[in-house]
C-alpha cells in the first residue's frame, strides 16, 4: 500500500512551492483548509484535489495552478472589483481571532476550571479558524504571480505597486521599536515590557514556540530603522490588476500573522492536552486533530508510541484526488530526499530575480527553520528556503537576503524593499549551494549571488 501511494505521489506534476518546518497537526489542518473550493465570483470557483505535505516541502498540483490563471480572467470579466469582496470576507476573521486568542489565552492559565467537553470546544473552534484563515492561501500566491504577469506583458512594472493593500502587525511593531528607541529611563521600560508581551507570537509558526526576548529587542534597536513606500499612483486603465496584486499580497502575509497568533496562543492548552494524555508536549502535536481529540478524552494515547517515533523522524500527509493520505518514517525520508533534489557539479554562482537593489558582500548564514534562528549574527547574509513573519527579526539585522522560494510579491521581497536590505529571490537552489561561513557578494541589481 505504502508503495502505490509513494508511486501515486511521484506521478503528479507537483509544485515544490515551499518549505516549512512544524508539526504534523497543524500542517494537516492547513491541508483540509486548502483543498476546499474558493469562490472569486458567482460563476468561478478554484479548488485543488492534489496537495502534500512531504516532511518540509508543500507540494501543490501544478496542472490545477495553471488552470487558475484562466479562472482569474473569467472573475475580472466578471467582476473586477472581487478581490475587495475577499478582503472584505477575510477581515472578519480578524475579529474572530481576537476574542479566540483571548478564550484561548484565560483557558491556558486556568485549565481547571473548565470541563472536558469545553476543552474540547475550544481546540475544535481554534482548528476551525485556523482553516478558516488558511483556505485562502490558495487564492493569495496564484493571485499575485497572475497580476504581476499581466502586468508585465502590458509593459508596465509591476514593483513600485507590489505593496501590501493593508498594513500587518509586523507594521504596528516597527512603530513600536521606533517609539522605545526614541524613549529613556522608566518609559523605556514600560515600553519594552509591553512590547514584548504584544508580539510574543512573533516568532511561532506551525505549533514551533521561541521566545520573545529583550535580547531581540535589542538587536532591533541597534539598527537604523529604514522604510521605504514604493507605492505609486495607481493607473486607471490597470487598477484591477494593481489592487489585485495589492490584494494577494497582504493575504499573503496577514494570514500568516493570524496564523501565528493563534499557534502561540493554543499553546497552553495544547500542553495541557498532553498532559492529560499521558504525552509529551512535541508527540501531541504529532497527533492528528481527531487523535488528538479521541485521545484527550479517553485521557491515554490512542496512536502508537512506534507510530508517534515514525511521525517524528518524518510524515507525508495530504490529498490526492481528494482521498487523505499518510505516511511516517523510512518512506517519508525516501520521499524527502527526492523532493530535495540534487545539485550536479560545482556552482559558484547563483541567479534569482531582484526584489531589493544594492550590492553587499558579507559571511554566509544559512537559516532552515526557527532552530537555526540563535546562530544569525548582527550583519550576515540571511539565506534561507523564504521567509515569513517569524523571520522578521532576522531581516532586521540582515546585511543582504537571498531565498529559494519568492517572487516580487513575496514576503522576503515585500520586506526587504521596505527595510532597504538588498535581496535577490526565487533562485531555487540557494540553500543548497551556499553553506555556512563562506564569503559571497550579492549583486542585487542584477539578481547574481556570487562565492568568493
Amino acid at each position: 500500500m505504502e508503495k502505490e501511494i509513494v508511486k501515486k505521489i511521484k506521478e503528479i506534476k507537483w509544485d515544490n512551492r515551499v518549505s516549512r518546518p512544524g508539526f504534523l497537526q497543524s500542517k494537516v489542518i492547513i491541508e483540509e483548509a486548502e483543498i476546499l473550493p474558493i469562490k472569486l465570483t458567482k460563476g468561478v470557483t478554484l479548488k485543488y484535489d492534489n496537495q502534500m505535505w512531504v516532511m518540509n516541502h508543500c507540494l501543490y498540483d501544478e496542472l490545477a495552478t495553471q488552470t487558475f490563471s484562466n479562472k482569474f480572467d473569467q472573475a475580472f470579466s466578471e467582476d473586477k472589483n472581487w478581490p475587495l469582496i475577499i478582503i472584505k470576507e477575510f477581515e472578519g476573521l480578524s475579529g474572530q481571532k481576537d476574542q479566540l486568542v483571548e478564550r484561548l489565552l484565560s483557558i491556558g492559565i486556568n485549565t481547571s476550571k473548565f470541563t472536558k467537553d469545553e476543552i474540547i470546544s475550544i481546540f475544535g473552534d481554534y482548528r476551525d479558524l485556523l482553516m478558516a484563515i488558511q483556505k485562502y492561501y490558495v487564492i493569495a500566491v496564484p493571485l499575485t504571480s497572475y497580476c504581476e504577469n499581466k502586468l508585465i506583458d502590458s509593459a508596465v512594472d509591476p514593483m513600485p505597486f507590489a505593496v501590501s493593500y493593508r498594513k500587518f502587525d509586523i507594521d504596528s511593531e516597527a512603530v513600536s521599536i521606533k517609539n522605545i528607541q526614541m524613549a529613556k529611563g522608566a518609559e523605556r521600560k514600560l515600553l519594552i515590557e509591553k512590547h514584548l508581551k504584544k508580539y510574543a507570537w512573533i516568532k511561532t509558526g506551525y505549533n514551533m514556540i521561541s521566545s520573545y526576548t529583550e535580547k531581540d529587542i535589542a538587536e532591533e534597536l541597534s539598527k537604523e530603522i529604514h522604510t521605504s513606500n514604493f507605492s505609486q499612483e495607481i493607473p486607471s486603465r490597470f487598477a484591477d490588476l494593481i489592487i489585485g496584486l495589492q490584494v494577494g499580497i497582504y493575504l499573503r502575509t496577514r494570514m500568516k500573522e493570524l496564523s501565528q497568533q493563534l499557534w502561540f496562543a493554543v499553546e497552553e492548552l495544547g500542553i495541557y492536552m498532553a498532559k492529560t494524555i499521558g504525552i509529551a508536549r512535541d508527540d501531541f502535536y504529532q497527533l492528528l486533530f481527531q487523535e488528538a481529540v479521541e485521545s484527550y478524552v479517553a485521557e491515554k494515547c490512542l496512536v502508537s508510541s512506534v507510530e508517534i517515533r515514525n511521525r517524528c523522524t518524518g510524515f507525508v500527509a495530504g490529498y490526492i484526488n481528494g482521498e487523505f493520505v499518510l505516511l511516517a518514517g523510512e518512506s517519508a525520508v525516501e520521499l524527502n530526499k527526492y523532493f530535495d533534489g540534487d545539485i550536479q557539479g560545482d556552482v559558484n554562482e547563483i541567479k534569482g530575480k531582484v526584489a531589493c537593489k544594492g550590492v553587499v558582500k558579507g559571511r554566509v548564514r544559512v537559516i532552515l527553520s526557527k532552530e537555526d534562528f540563535f546562530k544569525f549574527e548582527q550583519g550576515e547574509i540571511l539565506v534561507a528556503p523564504s521567509t515569513t513573519p517569524d523571520y522578521i527579526l532576522l531581516m532586521k539585522k540582515a546585511s543582504a537576503i537571498v531565498t529559494n522560494e519568492g517572487g516580487l510579491s513575496s514576503h522576503a521581497a515585500i520586506v526587504s524593499r521596505e527595510l532597504g536590505v538588498p535581496c535577490v529571490i526565487g533562485t531555487k537552489i540557494a540553500t543548497k549551494v551556499l553553506k555556512d561561513g563562506m564569503m559571497v557578494e550579492v549583486d542585487a541589481n542584477k539578481g547574481i549571488v556570487r562565492i568568493i
